[in-house]
């Protein structure tokens, strides 16, 4: 489905597509989505350009994500609580205030508290 505003449509299921011109977006505002339904209990909003999107997604303490990998690296920044998980086999724990960094095809999942 085309977004309204672009015409063009997002590969991210019910993202926002940034269209020409478009330099400010309000998460907020933006339509709320699952962002993995099949393996994750993330949702939020997100914007989706060419190359990257950019996402404000929460994930409620005592769940996470199964098993799973994506074909871009990932940076996940931890808002508040802690989130520990496993990236290509290596145990991490992250609390608020810090950046994870995923590789692009690395095996990843985890569990925030």
């Amino acid at each position: 489905m085309a977004d309204e505003s672009t015409g063009r449509a997002a590969r991210t299921p019910g993202a926002k597509r940034a269209g020409a011109g478009e330099y400010v977006f309000d998460l907020a505002s933006i339509n709320h989505i699952l962002g993995g339904p099949d393996y994750s209990t993330a949702n939020g909003s997100c914007v989706e350009g060419d190359r990257m999107i950019v996402g404000l997604m929460r994930m409620p303490a005592g769940t996470g994500a199964e098993p799973h990998s994506h074909p871009n690296e990932q940076w996940i920044y931890i808002l508040q609580g802690v989130f520990r998980a496993e990236i290509g086999g290596k145990a991490v724990e992250a609390k608020a205030g810090s950046v994870i960094y995923v590789p692009a095809k690395r095996r990843a999942f985890g569990q925030s508290e």
